[in-house]
C-alpha cells in the first residue's frame, strides 16, 4: 500500500503565489472574457438609434461647433422621441464638395480631395441613413432631376407648404434659418428629403419605418419657431 503524506498547510500568500504559478494563464483569460463582456454589454444597452439623421452638402465647409449647434437644435424642437427608445436623438453629416467637382475631379492630375468627397456623397446617397437632406442648389437639383427626392405633398400631404418648390424649401424662408448652426448654413440651402435607401434597410418595413420618423422630424424642424433675439 502506497504510503501517503499530509500536503503542508499553505498561509493566504503561499496560496496565491501558487494559484498564480500554476493558473495564472487560465485567469487572465477569464479576466479578459470577463471584460469584454461588460464592455459590450454597455455598449449594447446604452447605444440609441437616431430618430433621424440629416445630410448636408455644399462646398462650404461646417465647423464642428456648428454641427453641434445643428444637432442640439433639431433635438430640442423635436416633439416626441419618435423611435421610443426613450432619448432624441440627431445624427449630422456633412459633405464638402464643390459644384466644379466633375472638372476638378477630370482635370490632369485629378483632385484627390474632391473626388473623395465625391465618393462620400455617392455612397451617402445610395447606401446611408440621412433622409433629411440640406443640399446646396446644384445638388438639391441634381437628385431632384433623378428622382431621389420626396415631394413636398408626399411630407405635408394636403397642408404642402407653397413656398419653394416641388421637391424642397430654402431655408432663409423659414423661421429655422435664424437658429444656432443653421444660420451659419447658406441661406440658398435647400431643405429636403430623400427616400430611405434600399440597400441601407433590407426590411421594406425598416424603410418605411425610417422615412416615418424622419417626416415627422422634418415637419418639426419646419415649424420650428424663430429664435428670440431678446432672450
Amino acid at each position: 500500500m502506497a504510503e501517503t503524506y499530509p500536503h503542508p498547510k499553505m498561509n493566504l500568500r503561499q496560496w496565491i503565489a501558487n494559484f498564480w504559478y500554476y493558473y495564472k494563464w487560465f485567469f487572465l483569460l477569464g479576466v479578459m472574457i470577463f471584460i469584454f463582456v461588460v464592455i459590450a454589454s454597455v455598449q449594447l444597452f446604452s447605444k440609441s438609434t437616431p430618430d433621424a439623421s440629416l445630410l448636408y452638402v455644399g462646398p462650404r465647409s461646417i465647423s464642428d461647433r456648428r454641427c453641434g449647434e445643428i444637432i442640439s437644435v433639431s433635438q430640442e424642437v423635436m416633439h416626441a422621441d419618435y423611435n421610443g427608445d426613450g432619448k432624441k436623438k440627431i445624427t449630422l453629416k456633412t459633405v464638402t464638395l464643390s459644384t466644379d467637382y466633375q472638372a476638378l475631379i477630370d482635370q490632369p492630375g485629378g483632385n484627390q480631395t474632391e473626388f473623395e468627397a465625391y465618393l462620400d456623397y455617392h455612397n451617402e446617397i445610395v447606401g446611408g441613413d440621412a433622409c433629411i437632406l440640406l443640399l446646396d442648389p446644384y445638388f438639391f437639383q441634381e437628385l431632384a432631376d433623378d428622382g431621389a427626392l420626396m415631394t413636398l405633398y408626399e411630407i405635408f400631404g394636403d397642408e404642402a407648404p407653397e413656398a419653394g418648390n416641388d421637391y424642397g424649401i430654402r431655408l432663409d424662408s423659414l423661421p429655422l434659418y435664424s437658429q444656432q448652426g443653421f444660420s451659419a448654413l447658406p441661406p440658398d440651402t435647400m431643405l429636403c428629403m430623400r427616400y430611405a435607401s434600399q440597400y441601407a434597410q433590407q426590411e421594406a418595413a425598416d424603410r418605411y419605418r425610417l422615412e416615418e420618423e424622419s417626416i415627422a422630424v422634418f415637419l418639426d424642424l419646419y415649424s420650428c419657431p424663430a429664435l428670440d433675439s431678446n432672450a
